[in-house]
């Protein structure tokens, strides 16, 4: 589905923010970009999009590289979510917002106005619709934003800290978005500083420095102690309990303690 080779890119005069990263992810799988700050993330994820042009090496989506496809035509492979919801939102009412990218794709009305039921159902904002977005809290503004990026249906998404400013119920909401995209067969790439979303993911990749320090399943990568990774609070509890199964959630940190 996406694959970078040597990928590479430098703002200005400075270190370049990603070198030499390579790595395939096939169609209908998850990964999660992990790191500390300042490792490339974000730049990495904008490569991806097509929004950044590398220095060195190249993104390919479905096969195409992705600096050959015209934007209108990135559009239909990929959707982005920002990690700051405003500098996405630019319309002046959430079902304007809504519309925008699918309508400029060509998509019939009714089914934009399908995909607006489902997607303001799945992200809780359906009472906001005919609102401003701008009159909305951060975390609502980027439900909004997340809500726009499964409007687009595209067989790749990339999401930025989704989980970013918001609180239980925002949570649940890109969880049950998560599995919406996946039940879809949805390619994700999503960058996390959270450790218990990046468990849920097929795989990992660890970004140090922008270059790749790991990359592979979870299960794996949190075994790593060379790793030196934040822990899932889970594996975390099942440690302090002696337990020497890798726990990466609540569900599996239950059957480790309560064996049949």
């Amino acid at each position: 589905m996406i694959r970078t080779d040597n990928l590479t890119y430098g703002y200005g005069d400075g270190p370049s923010a990603v070198h030499g990263v390579s790595f395939a992810l096939t169609a209908g799988t998850s990964l999660a970009v992990v790191g500390p700050n300042g490792s490339g993330k974000s730049t990495l994820l904008r490569l991806l999009a097509g929004l950044l042009s590398p220095c060195r090496g190249a993104v390919s989506i479905a096969g195409f590289p992705i600096d050959t496809l015209r934007p209108s035509l990135r559009a239909r492979h990929v959707a982005i979510l920002f990690q700051n919801p405003d500098d996405q939102i630019f319309a002046t009412r959430v079902r304007d917002e809504l519309r925008f990218a699918p309508v400029q794709a060509g998509v019939p009305s009714h089914v934009i106005d399908e995909r607006m039921d489902r997607a303001a159902a799945l992200c809780g904002i359906r009472e906001d619709l005919d609102r401003n977005p701008h009159d909305l809290s951060r975390a609502r503004r980027k439900r909004v934003c997340l809500a726009s990026v499964y409007m687009m249906e595209t067989p790749l998404v990339l999401l930025d800290e989704p989980l970013s400013g918001q609180d239980a119920a925002g949570r649940r909401v890109v969880m049950q978005m998560m599995a919406a995209l996946r039940s879809r067969g949805r390619t994700v790439v999503a960058v996390t500083h959270d450790m218990n979303f990046a468990a849920s993911f097929d795989s990992m990749l660890v970004l140090r420095a922008g270059g790749v320090c790991a990359v592979g399943d979870p299960r794996s990568l949190f075994s790593d102690p060379s790793l030196d990774l934040p822990l899932p609070d889970a594996l975390v509890l099942g440690r302090r309990l002696g337990l020497h199964d890798t726990c990466l959630t609540e569900g599996e940190l239950l059957e480790a303690l309560n064996p049949l």
